[in-house]
């Protein structure tokens, strides 16, 4: 019996498709890779401010440090030299108004007594030519004038000027006319130097209230 040889063909394959074409689409740019935030940096630290060197500067000075070594002998020595200075400096106006109106201590009691006598009399004999201002009596203006002036020993008076002043120019004018007005005045008992006493008195002028 005859073999029946069958050859088999191999199945055919379909070509392969061909490659289709693509729109090109947006390039796309490799994203790089984003940096870290850099860490933010530590706040520096204030430093504190400097100590003022003033004593540093007083003693760099050399005149402050001159002073400041002087011995204290020399501050010592400069005390009696003021003190003296003090001592021969004239009287104020009210140590001599003091000195003129009260009685010396080195005179004897009669004549302290007579010398205060004089000046009881003398004050008297002012307050009576005295006169109030009239404009001053208006505003109620009141004050003392010391007024210092020489008297011969006839009780004539000469050269009356305001000594220390009221602070009142219409007070201390009528103060120099009481004195005027007054002349002749109660005679000293015992007169300066070439007969002539030089006095310093207050003129009041106060209100009665």
């Amino acid at each position: 019996m005859d073999a029946l040889l069958v050859e088999l063909a191999p199945a055919p394959h379909a070509p392969p498709a061909p490659p289709r074409d693509l729109a090109p689409g947006p390039v796309q740019a490799q994203s790089e890779p984003r940096p870290a935030p850099a860490p933010s940096p530590e706040p520096a630290e204030t430093p504190p401010a400097p100590t003022p060197l003033v004593e540093r500067v007083a003693l760099d000075n050399p005149a402050v440090t001159d002073r400041a070594q002087q011995p204290a002998s020399a501050t010592a020595s400069r005390e009696p030299a003021r003190d003296a200075a003090e001592a021969t400096a004239p009287p104020s106006v009210d140590a001599r108004v003091h000195e003129t109106m009260a009685a010396p201590r080195d005179m004897s009691g009669d004549r302290q007594a007579s010398v205060e006598s004089w000046h009881g009399a003398l004050l008297a004999h002012l307050k009576r030519h005295r006169r109030y201002p009239r404009l001053a009596e208006r505003r109620n203006e009141q004050g003392v004038s010391y007024v210092r002036f020489e008297v011969d020993p006839l009780g004539q008076v000469s050269g009356p000027v305001v000594a220390r002043s009221s602070g009142n120019a219409l007070l201390d004018t009528e103060a120099l006319e009481t004195v005027r007005r007054a002349s002749p005045v109660p005679p000293p008992p015992e007169p300066g130097a070439g007969g002539i006493e030089t006095v310093v008195v207050p003129v009041e002028f106060y209100l009665a209230r």
